[in-house]
């Protein structure tokens, strides 16, 4: 299903670049260069340069209808097997109901490819969501959606899973500059095959399958005058049934992105950001974040790979981010848009698992130009 789908990516892309309509396609270039000290976050630091390059392209079809394009690469210093690209091509409907309000609904066909080494990273991913929005009252806004996810590990079948979530939030602006939102979802993941050594009464009954994940979160947005605004964020996550696939200690990876997908931990995540807008059509952000994580039956292991005793890996995660960006036209009569960005991320890891303990930096600049 999901491979035919992806014949689909290539007949619109055909479509979108033989339309004699090119003056409704909108593209967007974006290009990051970044330093770390840590490239893998590692307790074995190793410092290295990455460099991402994304391109989208959106075609709109009408007032109501739109499709587009994005596309990214990445590139890491001396370690030409990491490597990766990402293509995603995309639709988007929205229409006004009477008793729903606004409706979007849209479908979304992603290819990502690795280098060899990495190839188990290679995926088709085909996601369908919709969502409703309407508002209460005039202080009120209420919205409700769902989305379902398929997607095939092209070469790691026994990571490929169906995802869906239904999700419910709420937003209430008060005269005094404050928003109030709070949001709820229900996420189930399912694995589409049993792991490859499962017991074949394990394949047959499926228990190994499925994880359901309950996510809330809470955000507070404040004005502190005409050019400065606060937000602070709680959210948590609680997994309500199922494991992981690294649950199965002969399939573990530490180093494996796969295993690192939310559903994998619950716990939870306070962030603050403060936002000022400055002169010359410039934004100063701060912000600072902790984060815990509790792995369902992921164990902690130390440097030799061997389990060390307890309740599992554990993990709490600190993060301060300063940015600072600017966005302008390049001539009077230009309707190009282009955005500057400094930014510095420090971050550090105290983590049960040693070799996930660890402290790192970030620096990066970027430049996006909006055509």
């Amino acid at each position: 299903m999901i491979r035919s789908a992806a014949l689909t990516l290539v007949a619109l892309l055909s479509w979108l670049s033989a339309s004699p309509a090119r003056a409704q396609v909108l593209p967007r270039a974006h290009y990051i260069a970044s330093y770390t000290d840590n490239l893998f976050r590692s307790h074995d630091p190793a410092a290295a340069w990455v460099t991402n390059a994304y391109v989208e392209l959106d075609y709109a079809g009408g007032p109501d209808l739109s499709l587009y394009y994005t596309g990214d690469a990445s590139l890491v210093s001396e370690r030409d097997e990491l490597f990766n690209q990402t293509h995603r091509v995309g639709l988007s409907h929205f229409a006004e109901r009477p008793v729903l309000g606004l409706l979007n609904a849209g479908v979304e066909l992603s290819l990502r490819l690795d280098q060899p080494l990495y190839g188990y990273r290679d995926y088709l991913d085909l996601e369908t969501y919709a969502t409703a929005r309407r508002y209460l009252d005039e202080a009120t806004l209420a919205q409700a959606g769902c989305s379902v996810r398929l997607r095939d590990y092209t070469n790691a079948g026994a990571y490929s899973y169906l995802a869906q979530t239904l999700f419910g939030q709420a937003s209430h602006f008060l005269p005094s500059q404050t928003t109030l939102i709070g949001r709820a979802s229900i996420g189930v993941k399912t694995y589409l095959k049993a792991t490859p050594n499962a017991a074949s009464s394990e394949a047959r009954s499926g228990r190994d399958r499925s994880l359901v994940q309950l996510h809330w979160r809470l955000k507070l947005a404040q004005g502190l005058g005409a050019d400065t605004g606060l937000q602070l964020i709680y959210q948590r996550r609680h997994n309500l049934a199922g494991q992981s696939r690294f649950a199965d200690i002969s399939v573990y990876d530490t180093d494996d992105e796969l295993f690192d997908d939310h559903y994998s931990y619950s716990g939870d995540l306070a962030r603050a950001t403060l936002k000022h807008l400055a002169p010359a059509n410039s934004m100063l952000t701060i912000s600072l974040a902790t984060e815990r994580r509790d792995f369902a039956g992921r164990p902690a292991l130390d440097l030799q790979g061997f389990t060390i005793p307890g309740d599992g890996r554990s993990d709490r995660r600190n993060t301060l981010k300063i940015a600072a960006e600017r966005s302008f036209r390049p001539g009077e009569k230009s309707t190009r848009e282009v955005a500057l960005r400094l930014e510095w991320l420090v971050g550090d890891v105290d983590s049960n698992d040693p070799y996930y303990y660890a402290a790192y930096q970030v620096v990066s600049a970027s430049v996006q130009v909006d055509f």
